[in-house]
């Protein structure tokens, strides 16, 4: 007897068959569906924000507003809450052509006048203009300050300087920043090249013996240093407004959290730990994870985020098989740091020239000296492999080499449909 499950890979779905015998399940985030239809959530929480006036209100009298928006990688459903949001600033007397959309891409591949239908929906008005960020180009910068993690607060100027600055987004766990949303749209989202890098680098800001800090992880915000430094970047750039978003595994708008830039996000940081994070009892022999699909499995990196949501639930020396199609390729910056074979020799390297791969190839080869991860990508399997993995061109391949490693041909098992949004916790 077996359980057939379907599992995402780039816009392709594939079937795959696991015996029942020695199936632990499927590790799923709790199912929920909209109360309501999406515009009316939109509109309530835009009624009744959190902690601060209606956007309406905070607008009257001002001239010039910015949006800071997510970029392609990113489903926030920026299709439903951004016309309600011009039509407040429109309504509060700001001009359309005094408002502006920023796309706050951070590091992350720049934004195309071909990307707009993907963030902004195809109704998007065409009267209100839309720009990319450039994390490199330090002229259309503004110095804002220092934090009290020693970091040089540089912004997006045309972001900084609008009379009104909204922060959008959509809350997920995040894996080392404890959450998404909120205070990201500033940094990384608008944020100067390098302090980005020094926001990052906080990851390593361990000790000796644990180089990685152990406060920068999923679903913590607490003491956690990444993202202490974002929340005082964000403070520097002082925002007006915050409208974050839920979304349920079917992309559909659920929850939405709008006003005073923290509070908002906190609350809404609460839900989705309850609703994403998910118990298992006992860890298994394999565990066989889809990201998602297409955007979530794009690149190399965005497919980190599934491994490092979910490999907890393999017991160590098990095998994780991750379906991430890749189509953008591994950067550079991963495939230099792997010639570094222990972690100690890595955790010095990275700490002493340190670069955006560098803290994720010290997470990413703790997890390769506990378990094994198979990866059936796009990617070149030379690169695969000289990264630790075992690469693999489609899923039976990859079952079949699991098996082989674990000399077992029925072992314990967890599939994982959606690992992008998945944080697993055993109990």
């Amino acid at each position: 007897m077996f359980e057939i499950i379907r599992l995402g890979y780039g816009s392709e779905v594939i079937q795959t068959e696991v015996p029942k015998r020695n199936f632990l399940g499927v590790l799923l985030p709790h199912s929920v569906s909209p109360a309501h239809p999406p515009d009316f959530l939109v509109e309530k929480a835009l009624q009744k924000p959190i902690e601060r006036e209606p956007l309406y209100e905070l607008a009257k009298s001002k001239q010039t507003a910015v949006i800071l928006v997510s970029g392609k990688d990113r489903v926030t459903r920026g299709d439903i809450f951004m016309p309600l949001l011009i039509r407040e600033l429109s309504r509060a007397g700001i001009r359309k052509q005094d408002i502006t959309v920023i796309i706050a891409t951070g590091t992350h591949e720049r934004f195309t006048t071909e990307d707009m239908d993907i963030i902004l929906g195809p109704y998007f008005d065409k009267e209100i203009r839309v720009i990319g960020h450039d994390c490199l180009n330090k002229e259309n910068h503004v110095y804002l300050g220092k934090t009290s993690f020693g970091n040089t607060i540089e912004v997006n100027r045309l972001a900084y300087e609008a009379d009104i600055k909204i922060l959008t987004g959509r809350i997920t766990h995040h894996y080392f920043a404890g959450f998404t949303g909120g205070r990201k749209a500033v940094l990384p989202g608008v944020s100067g090249y390098e302090t980005i890098l020094h926001n990052h680098k906080l990851v390593m800001s361990g000790d000796e013996i644990q180089p990685r800090n152990i406060l920068a992880k999923n679903g913590h915000l607490e003491g956690n240093p990444v993202h202490l430094d974002m929340l005082e970047a964000a403070a520097l750039f002082r925002p007006s407004f915050l409208v974050n978003t839920l979304v349920n595994l079917n992309h559909e708008l659920t929850h939405v959290y709008a006003g005073h830039p923290v509070s908002a996000h906190t609350m809404g940081c609460h839900v989705v730990d309850n609703l994403f994070k998910v118990p298992f009892k006992e860890k298994a022999e394999l565990a066989v994870a889809s990201c998602g699909g297409h955007p979530y499995d794009i690149s190399f990196m965005q497919a980190l985020k599934t491994l490092m949501n979910t490999h907890t639930c393999v017991a160590d020396g098990g095998v994780f098989i991750l379906l991430a199609a890749c189509p953008q390729g591994i950067k550079e910056g991963f495939l230099r740091w792997a010639k570094f074979s222990s972690l100690p020799e890595l955790a010095r390297a990275v700490k002493e020239r340190y670069d955006l791969t560098g803290h994720n190839s010290y997470l990413l080869k703790e997890i390769l000296q506990r378990i094994q991860v198979i990866l059936i990508s796009r990617c070149p399997q030379d690169q695969v492999g000289l990264l630790g993995f075992i690469p693999a061109t489609h899923l039976e391949e990859a079952k079949k080499l699991a098996l082989e490693k674990l000399r077992k041909s029925n072992p314990s098992t967890y599939v994982i449909p959606f690992g992008n949004v998945t944080v697993v916790e055993q109990v």
